[in-house]
């Protein structure tokens, strides 16, 4: 197959990373080609939380989460068996699905000038880089990679901190989205429940049209425990967990059926020269971690902003991934060990509940993005 040779940047993936670096590429007036899956906006497995890095972020692109419903998240709710502890997250966290914020962002790359293409999915990436689709192949100057967890042939991991993230994050969950009784939804109001059980924990967060999200992270030994069967984790939670049992109680699912995700991270293709976006571009096993500080998306904008960033200033991917290695190691590693000590049944966690209130919104800020990174990252120049 003859591949179409492309001065331009394509990006595969039109998520919340892929839109972002469409848009921002565009701006500087490159050319740029993003090629979406799927034709309809869908529910993605995430939470959709935002603090104040993506924030930041999602206000350069021009998108305002606010207008689109997003809700506020201002506090923590931890849950033991025992009791259940509240405290100020640290700072205000804003939920809104994916399928809405990333359908806001593709329409705001085409109005930037990007090519968006929906329906186009990217099926394999060959020597030198060229990205074939069902209907043809191109070789384009710069290939960015923001699939998720979709998969990709030829492919191989890339990066790693050494020795797994934190201690031990699992390789799977799953993303459902419910629409409370007005009771449940009055006493979740502005709180992220955070239920921890072994192998795992679950999260409960209010979003937009009033509705909530349910993700729950499950290590490897658990996950497989299940059969990677979202159905059957969920029946054994509601089971097991007598907070999230009330909280569910005349709850009414909104998805036909949970979303189920798999760790991924590092997944790249070092042979072909991809820059690799959001989760891709995260340690292996980062999908499987919580957005604990209630920040999550931020460090996959952030992605995006470094490398069409490095790309407009003529730098490598070399220093791209660099510089991002420098910006997420940190709470990347606090992320895992916070996780992995929430999981545990021992005394570590009830030191944990026992810190609450006024530990609790230090350790959960440990793991957002640090604002210095955002800074950095907003100071470097993607503009014509």
């Amino acid at each position: 197959m003859t591949a179409e040779q492309y001065a331009g940047t394509l990006v595969a993936g039109g998520g919340a990373a892929g839109a972002a670096a469409a848009i921002w590429l565009a701006r500087a007036g490159r050319p740029v080609r993003l090629w979406e899956h799927d034709r309809l906006p869908l529910h993605r497995p995430c939470g959709g939380l935002m603090g104040p890095g993506a924030m930041t972020l999602l206000a350069d692109l021009g998108a305002d989460p606010l207008a689109l419903g997003a809700v506020p998240v201002e506090r923590i709710r931890l849950v033991s068996a025992a009791e259940a502890l509240s405290a100020p997250l640290g700072h205000t966290a804003f939920a809104l699905s994916r399928r809405t914020l990333d359908s806001a962002l593709l329409d705001a790359a085409v109005q930037a000038g990007a090519d968006v293409r929906r329906g186009v999915a990217l099926r394999e990436i060959g020597a030198g880089g060229v990205a074939v689709e069902s209907h043809g192949a191109i070789r384009p100057a710069h290939l960015l990679l923001a699939t998720g967890s979709r998969d990709v042939a030829g492919q191989t991991p890339v990066m790693s901190f050494g020795g797994g993230i934190g201690g031990g994050c699992g390789p799977g969950g799953f993303m459902t989205l419910l629409r409370l009784s007005p009771a449940q939804r009055a006493a979740l109001a502005g709180h992220m429940d955070i239920m921890p059980f072994p192998g795992g924990l679950a999260r409960l967060h209010p979003v937009e049209r009033e509705a909530a999200t349910l993700c729950v992270h499950a290590d490897a030994a658990t996950w497989r425990r299940f059969g990677a069967d979202a159905r059957q984790m969920m029946a054994h939670l509601v089971e097991s967990l007598p907070h999230l049992a009330g909280r569910l109680e005349g709850a009414a699912p909104l998805l036909d059926r949970p979303l189920a995700f798999s760790a991924r991270g590092g997944a790249a293709t070092e042979q072909a020269g991809a820059w690799l976006l959001g989760d891709l571009a995260m340690p292996q096993g980062w999908g499987a971690l919580p957005a604990l500080g209630g920040d999550g998306l931020s460090f996959a904008l952030h992605t995006a902003r470094l490398a069409t960033a490095a790309i407009v200033g003529g730098l490598g991917r070399d220093a791209y991934q660099t510089q991002l290695r420098r910006d997420v190691r940190g709470p990347v590693l606090r992320t895992g060990w916070l996780r992995a000590a929430l999981a545990r049944p021992d005394g570590l966690r009830g030191m944990l509940l026992r810190l609450a209130p006024w530990a609790m919104p230090m350790l959960f800020r440990g793991a957002c993005l640090p604002e210095r990174a955002v800074a950095r990252g907003m100071a470097m120049a993607v503009r014509r």
